[in-house]
């Protein structure tokens, strides 16, 4: 039976991606994202660009939508922690 969370896991667990623009926030090009998905829960690693590491973790809301909290900690020490609902996700 294929549930939401299976179907997000598919897409996600153990895998990497790269963010290939971000004019308006601190991840950009040269940040790598690792996720890994169980159940409904979804928890990630980043790093890289302005980055130097930081750490997200959420719960899958639907087909292609996922809740996350972030926290992460920049080059220069900035420290930044938001919540992003309903984030949709696209597989490109």
């Amino acid at each position: 039976m294929t549930t939401l969370s299976s179907l997000v896991a598919e897409r996600l667990n153990n895998r990497k991606f790269q963010v290939a623009g971000n004019a308006h926030g601190l991840s950009g090009a040269g940040t790598v994202f690792e996720y890994q998905v169980d159940g409904t829960a979804i928890t990630s690693t980043y790093q890289g660009g302005k980055i130097q590491t930081g750490h997200q973790v959420g719960h899958v809301t639907g087909p292609d939508t996922f809740d996350l909290l972030f926290h992460c900690i920049t080059r220069i020490s900035y420290f930044s922690s938001r919540k992003r609902a309903h984030q949709p996700f696209e597989q490109s």
